[in-house]
């Protein structure tokens, strides 16, 4: 059954990728004979092209449908904060330990503006 609908898929694709491929001999030829600026598309074209986009939408929508829905309220959503955080990775005696009283020995704050 799915390879029914994986078919149907593919004939649509398959219509389309042929309007595309005539268009473009169409162009082709029309650029050989010197003509440059027509752009349109033949009515046998435009319906290839219209059948073409439904079927594929139609088959997709078919092998879409045995999928699965996702259940959102299964998943715990991480906030922002967490999504890079490793737990294994947190250090608690760094070297700031050691350097933060030195740091604030040298550098003087600045004094207080006037009122």
């Amino acid at each position: 059954m799915t390879v029914a609908k994986s078919a149907v898929a593919g004939i649509g694709l398959c219509l389309l990728f042929h309007a595309g491929y005539v268009i473009m001999q169409q162009r082709k030829q029309l650029m050989s004979m010197g003509i440059f600026d027509q752009e349109v598309i033949s009515l046998e074209l435009g319906v290839q092209i219209l059948l073409g986009t439904l079927i594929s939408l139609w088959g997709g929508a078919m092998i879409i449908v045995q999928f699965k829905p996702i259940q959102s309220a299964d998943v715990a959503k991480p906030s922002w904060e967490q999504l890079h955080t490793r737990p294994n990775f947190h250090t608690y005696s760094s070297r700031a330990n050691v350097l933060g009283p030195l740091i604030k020995q040298a550098v003087h704050l600045p004094p207080p503006p006037p009122i």
